[in-house]
């Protein structure tokens, strides 16, 4: 496995920071420093990273939860009170290095999927798969009909044009909306909005790639059943097995 890929699926970080990582001369194997990013490591290599040793995911499991408002995604505060991590049993905090898919900002609520599988992250946030997330909107005021068309045709914000793959108003009330949309830019849909002259009271992820928050009460979390890790696979087209870890 190259050297890149083997620190993303570890779990350390993503393969462009491991490429960072090995170009700034930050990694060594069998305690020598490897600059070559198509170095192949072997079985009994020992591969450190700024003197911490790496090990690839053995087990790897795969959770959802319906993260609450005012709860942080972070892995950088992990004593935060207001962490969701700490939404999680210890048990798993001390035997599994996870991460979250994708964050959500401080306000917003809903599905937010973690995982210890670095490989299945780095190409779920990756644009060319174009995940698509849903998102219920509460807006401060109505929404006219020819601003939802403006944001049916793009809106223009410093990344680019901003487009939607769907937008329609939740049981014909025009303050509140049914958003779709694959852009992962940083709170694109808030922007959207924004640029409008509208505020986002309430947002709140339904789905993310298709796996739904369900019945799942704020706060709570469960992992992720068999078909709904393969459909994360098949989508990102990783024909590696499935390690699916139960807690037991």
């Amino acid at each position: 496995m190259r050297i890149n890929k083997y620190i993303s699926s570890s779990g350390f970080c993503s393969r462009r920071k491991a490429e960072f990582f090995i170009t700034n001369k930050l990694v060594k194997i069998n305690n020598c420093i490897v600059t070559s990013l198509s170095y192949i490591v072997k079985d009994r290599d020992v591969v450190q990273i700024c003197k911490k040793k790496i090990n690839l995911v053995k087990k790897k499991i795969y959770l959802m939860i319906n993260k609450p408002s005012k709860f942080i995604v972070s892995n950088n505060d992990p004593y935060f009170k207001n962490n969701i991590f700490n939404l999680l049993p210890k048990k798993i905090l001390e035997k599994f290095r996870i991460y979250s898919i994708g964050r959500l900002d401080v306000n917003s609520t809903g599905v937010l999927l973690l995982t210890n599988d670095g490989y299945l992250t780095n190409r779920l946030l990756h644009p060319r798969y174009g995940v698509e997330k849903i998102y219920f909107v509460v807006l401060n005021k109505k929404l006219k009909y020819s601003d939802l068309q403006k944001i049916k045709m793009g809106v223009n914000l410093h990344e680019g044009i901003a487009t939607v793959d769907k937008i329609y108003y939740f049981n014909n009330k025009k303050f509140s909306l049914i958003v779709k949309i694959h852009i992962g830019w940083n709170k694109v849909i808030r922007r959207i909005f924004d640029v409008l002259s509208y505020k986002v009271v309430c947002l709140h992820r339904l789905s993310f790639a298709n796996i739904e928050i369900g019945k799942l009460n704020f706060g709570n979390w469960r992992f992720l059943k068999n078909y709904e890790i393969n459909n994360l696979q098949n989508l990102i087209k990783n024909e590696k097995n499935n390690l699916h870890f139960k807690w037991s």
